[in-house]
């Protein structure tokens, strides 16, 4: 069931009267927007996606570096062992 903030305020101040109404339906207003902003800024941006997407390319490329420089690596040394 939703309620709007003046379905709220309307049923409140018929209970409690207008002002207490007000009051509280402005105090569960704020407590809702703020758990709101709580959550969406855990949700990542496009401009988190695009450093991301960066910084994984550029580490797969040092990966790939450094994978190319241990074959090498064992390729000369099996060419070394193999010569003597």
């Amino acid at each position: 069931m939703v309620v709007s903030e003046i379905e709220l305020y309307e049923i409140l101040s018929t209970k409690i009267g207008k002002q207490e109404a007000k009051v509280l339906a402005e105090f569960v207003e704020t407590k809702v927007e703020k758990q709101l902003v709580d959550k969406l800024s855990v949700f990542a941006t496009k401009e988190d996606l695009a450093m991301l997407e960066v910084r994984l390319s550029r580490n797969m490329y040092i990966v790939g570096v450094v994978q190319f420089l241990a074959i090498v690596g064992s390729v000369l040394m099996l060419l070394k062992f193999h010569i003597s």
